[in-house]
């Protein structure tokens, strides 16, 4: 399960009964991508006041309680309609107490108190697997994405966050380092995406797939939809 969480329209009133209890929050677009507008508050009064500064941005708002702790990434692709879970990453924060921003994810700030690291912790990799594999069949077919939940470092608790499909895909984030641990270049990560894409809208010919012979080369282009080939 995520974390309780209430959302907010523009349209409706603003009414504490809906916001979960928390000694902190964090509120954010309905759809933001990479904390892009993502505030945090840490009373009813602070609630009120990014609502109405995310409103005013066109947005209806997120309203949850902020977890302390650091980001497990869980990178998954499809290969052959199977799903593949590649090497575990931990986000780890200088200070697991602060709000990560917009600009740190982007790698936009000037000092990144970040580090994006293997997980290797065996006592919870086998947990944060089985978690994900639960999770996986609700989404499925989707060629790549990331499963992600933040540890407690104190008390060791795991709390499941959300599902980015169709991620950054950026050399230096986490699904290609991932992949890299796995003995996969950018350039093979990027290609085998794409050439599970192509199998699965039946745009690859098999027969004619030959060992290093990109997928783009093989596919049947003329079976794709126009708006597919533009």
């Amino acid at each position: 399960m995520t974390a309780d969480w209430a959302l907010y329209r523009r349209t409706l009133p603003v009414r504490p009964q809906l916001c979960p209890r928390a000694s902190r929050y964090v509120i954010k677009p309905n759809a933001s991508s990479a904390s892009w507008g993502v505030r945090a508050a840490e009373d009813w009064d602070g609630v009120c006041n990014a609502v109405a500064a995310i409103h005013a941005e066109g947005h209806d708002a997120i309203v949850e309680p902020f977890i302390v702790g650091h980001d497990i990434e869980v990178s998954v692709i499809t290969v052959d309609g199977q799903s593949v879970i590649l090497p575990m990453m931990i986000v780890e924060q200088d200070d697991p107490t602060l709000l990560r921003s917009y600009a740190e994810k982007r790698d936009l700030a000037d000092h990144q108190a970040y580090a994006i690291q293997p997980f290797n912790d065996h006592l919870r990799l086998a947990e944060i697997e089985a978690a994900t594999r639960a999770l996986m069949p609700e989404f499925m077919p989707f060629d790549y994405g990331r499963f992600e939940f933040r540890l407690d470092a104190a008390t060791g608790s795991i709390q499941f966050l959300e599902v980015n499909l169709n991620c950054n895909l950026w050399s230096r984030k986490t699904i290609a380092m991932a992949a890299l641990l796995g003995g996969w270049s950018h350039a093979e990560l990027i290609e085998t995406i794409v050439a599970e894409s192509l199998r699965r809208h039946g745009l690859i010919d098999l027969t004619k797939a030959k060992k290093g012979v990109p997928a783009w080369q093989i596919a049947d282009y003329a079976g794709m939809p126009a708006y597919a080939r533009s």
